[in-house]
């Protein structure tokens, strides 16, 4: 018996994933709007991996941006910090495309 005939692997759900990271400040919880965007992005259909990393950064930048320039642009470091981070909920969540 190996991991194909066996329950091995854990995905957790968008909501949850980002839960997690929120708790372990892998994203930053002071950002208004932080797991919405997050969740949205993970939501969104990927053909592969990195599509997925490069169409989760974006939303999320896009989100904030839209909403607020001005906050966009003062919390840059800490939306960046959370997008390079994007790709723990991702991987914890689905199966990655090839």
């Amino acid at each position: 018996m190996d991991c194909h005939n066996r329950p091995t692997h854990i995905y957790k759900s968008p909501d949850t994933a980002v839960n997690i990271s929120l708790e372990t400040g892998r994203i930053d919880r002071t950002l208004p709007y932080a797991k919405k965007f997050a969740v949205e992005a993970l939501t969104g259909t990927y053909r592969t991996r990195k599509e997925a990393l490069s169409g989760i950064e974006s939303h999320i930048r896009e989100s904030y941006r839209r909403l607020d320039a001005g906050l966009a642009e003062a919390r840059k470091t800490a939306i960046e910090t959370g997008n390079s981070r994007g790709e723990g909920p991702y991987s914890n969540r689905i199966s990655s495309p090839r």
